[in-house]
């Protein structure tokens, strides 16, 4: 049930309840107009009273509710950003790495080539030959 929802029922439900109730104890109580007046002044301060306070707790409850949802939703998205930041950091020095190599290589052919993609893809088992960037690929495609 909607949180709204709920909390408006047990307004509802308390409202009809200390009308019915409270009334029907005043009218057993006083038989006087005087005091049964004074009576139902002092009925509808409390009952001002009571509902303000069963208000406040009810929607404190909810908003804790919510409050406890968004920190973890906030734990989530920051340990996904960290696991993101943690892949690309790892990518980032595969690449960094095989640039190195093929750097060192004074000759770069063909033979060469493929070793250092055969590394860089051991490393990498999700990224696809495709991603190997157009220079290296004329390189291969000259030496072969």
């Amino acid at each position: 049930m909607a949180p709204q929802f709920r909390i408006t029922l047990i307004y509802f439900i308390f409202g009809i309840l200390w009308i019915l109730l409270s009334d029907t104890a005043v009218e057993l109580m006083f038989y006087s107009l005087k005091y049964v007046t004074i009576a139902q002044t002092f009925k509808g301060w409390f009952y001002v009273i009571i509902t303000s306070a069963m208000l406040y707790f009810l929607i404190k409850r909810n908003m804790d509710r919510v409050s406890e949802k968004e920190r973890e939703k906030k734990e989530i998205f920051v340990a996904s950003i960290r696991s993101s930041q943690h892949i690309l950091n790892n990518f980032l020095n595969a690449m960094i790495n095989f640039h190195m190599d093929a750097e060192e290589s004074k000759a770069l052919n063909a033979d060469a080539l493929k070793d250092l993609e055969t590394r860089f893809l051991k490393q990498n088992p999700n990224w696809h030959n495709s991603a190997i960037s157009p220079k290296l690929k004329q390189q291969k495609s000259k030496n072969s």
